[in-house]
């Protein structure tokens, strides 16, 4: 009986090589969507009016994300309120 060698997982240098390999792919990957698609997010129709009035008002996003802060609350509504406007405004 003879026994497959090539469909056995890696060992040694090689299984390191490969690990590695994932890494950076891994790495690769988070660092493309964190600066070339997120960014280009930035552009979807639903989400520009939102981005901005947000850098416009020099609001701090990342807090905006907290739902349980009385901050959160204060910006959604002045966001919201804002677009309003806006849309009264046209």
């Amino acid at each position: 009986m003879r026994i497959d060698t090539a469909s056995r997982m890696p060992q040694g240098a090689r299984s390191k090589a490969r690990g590695l390999a994932g890494l950076g792919l891994g790495i690769l990957c988070l660092w493309i969507l964190t600066y070339v698609i997120l960014p280009a997010g930035q552009k979807l129709p639903l989400a520009k009016p939102v981005m901005d009035v947000l850098i416009a008002e020099q609001v701090n996003s990342a807090a905006y994300w907290y739902t349980q802060s009385e901050e959160t609350a204060v910006g959604a509504m002045y966001v919201k309120n804002t677009l309003a406007s806006l849309e009264k405004r046209n």
